[in-house]
């Protein structure tokens, strides 16, 4: 799960900046009066998710080779993941 949301988290974050890069004008000129999403911002917001998530499966990582036991992973708010510590057996 930490990998695929690694993963996915970049490539969402990527296609934000890409659009916001090549469509910034069209993003300033909505209609209707539609403000603009500010997609460059929002990819700030996943590429710091994306970090997180990289770090937290390097420590599930470490934990499962290195020590050589099963790391336990616990959710905050269903998002946002965290590498709970196990005694040692």
């Amino acid at each position: 799960v930490l990998c695929i949301g690694y993963f996915w988290f970049l490539i969402l974050a990527f296609v934000l900046w890409l659009t916001d890069q090549f469509a910034c004008s069209q993003l300033h000129n909505l209609p209707f009066g539609i403000p603009n999403p500010q997609l460059h911002a929002w990819w700030h917001i996943l590429v710091g998710f994306n970090c997180h998530f990289g770090i937290t499966f390097c420590q599930c990582l470490r934990q499962a080779i290195v020590e050589r036991r099963l790391p336990r992973t616990r959710w905050h708010f269903g998002l946002i993941p965290l590498v709970v510590d196990r005694p040692g057996r």
